[in-house]
């Protein structure tokens, strides 16, 4: 069995959409051959008896004591770098203490493939200085765009050039590339002029999903109970005016109220995002909730709620949220205000919802449709299928395979 040396700055018990593809890896790659060593930062603890994980020291502070470390200090290098334009987030104190966790993983197994996953940046400049020096066979993988529709909200006075000289060179380093959309792969293929990009989507752990299928919705009326899981902005901010605007002009036209209409957020939402809601008058039709872990929100979904709200990154035709896979997933029509990402393929391709564009007049029209119950819904089970983390493990492992 092979040994791959997985990089990444997302794994449990981190509670994120990042998480996935890492520990979807980890779990499935050795039924296809291949032992996975995670390499991590320990900025969120450790799981219980972990196995072939190591966890590097990170720049997140988990106590006072550390402000007044050399931790503390990089921290606050890199945000002043940050808020003076001068770079993008980087996380230099991860990429010192994984280097030198790697050196020693390298030096005690045998170590026959370095995987690294973006984002977030470090792992990829870590992965390229082992690669380059090791000379150990490198996959890298992306998530997120690094220059094209990049995930930064904003390139720094230096980082422009840098950035582009480090998409080159790990272009020019790797043996795979595996993106997780087809633009994002013909951006590869096309800028560069290469044949070894792939796309492999993310996708749903049908575990995940055992524990739902005992659970039904609870109501029998015909009141639309919508919801929201997850952030509203967190490395990418939404334009949430259109849909104000949309739900404020239905409500005084008298399309949704309390009594035909609800929608629920269920995540970690700002003062100034609630407030929103609340300043146009859509309290008695708008709910917040508190963040819940994954397998407790689905259930929550299956059992008081009969549509998902889906909202994309306008202009952004490679935004792929991997919370739109587990969405198909549940069993419920799906709302996506996402025309022009690739999303709206995906939702298409299995037929679990209807698309909208960002404007408050596709809203509104789409709005009116789901409460005069007008929405076609009929998934495509097989197509949905496609999306199981499983099958998609076993993928990657073939494309690893035919070039080792």
């Amino acid at each position: 069995m092979k040994n791959i040396l997985l990089i990444t700055q997302h794994f449990p018990p981190e509670n994120s959409g990042g998480i996935g593809r890492s520990l979807s890896l980890y779990k499935y790659m050795p039924v296809n051959g291949f032992n996975v060593i995670i390499l991590t930062q320990n900025g969120y603890g450790n799981l219980d008896n972990e196995n072939n994980i190591y966890r590097a020291n990170c720049r997140l502070i988990r106590n006072k004591k550390e402000w007044f470390s050399m931790k503390g200090f990089f921290k606050i290098i890199s945000k002043l770098l940050y808020i003076y334009k001068l770079t993008t987030p980087r996380d230099f104190t991860f990429q010192y203490s994984s280097t030198e966790l790697a050196n020693k993983i390298i030096n005690s197994e045998n170590i026959d493939l370095i995987y690294a996953t973006f984002p977030s940046l470090d792992s990829l400049i870590v992965a390229l200085k082992l690669h380059k020096k090791y000379k150990i066979p490198l996959v890298t993988e992306f998530r997120d765009g690094l220059l094209y529709e990049s995930i930064f909200k904003s390139f720094g006075l230096y980082d422009k050039y840098f950035l582009k000289k480090l998409e080159r060179d790990i272009v020019n380093n790797s043996n795979l590339i595996i993106t997780i959309g087809n633009r994002l792969t013909e951006y590869f293929t096309d800028n560069y002029k290469i044949d070894y990009a792939h796309t492999v989507f993310n996708g749903f752990d049908k575990s995940e999903f055992e524990e739902l299928k005992n659970i039904k919705y609870k109501y029998n009326d015909n009141k639309v109970r919508m919801v929201f899981f997850g952030r509203l902005s967190l490395t990418k901010a939404r334009d949430m005016l259109p849909l104000l605007t949309s739900l404020s002009n239905l409500k005084n036209k008298g399309v949704i109220s309390s009594n035909n209409f609800e929608l629920h957020f269920i995540g970690d939402y700002t003062n100034t995002e609630k407030t929103n809601f609340y300043n146009l008058n859509l309290n008695d039709i708008t709910f917040f909730h508190d963040k819940m872990n994954k397998i407790e929100g689905f259930k929550k979904i299956v059992r008081d709620f009969n549509y998902l709200l889906y909202y994309g990154f306008k202009g952004e035709t490679t935004t792929i949220s991997s919370k739109i896979f587990e969405y198909i997933k549940l069993n419920k029509p799906i709302m996506g205000i996402c025309k022009g990402n690739e999303t709206e393929d995906i939702i298409s391709n299995t037929k679990t919802g209807e698309i909208c564009d960002f404007d408050e007049k596709a809203i509104s029209e789409l709005f009116t449709k789901i409460v005069n119950n007008e929405v076609d819904y009929s998934p495509i089970h097989e197509n949905i299928d496609l999306y199981d983390r499983e099958r998609q493990t076993k993928d990657i492992s073939t494309l690893i395979k035919n070039f080792l």
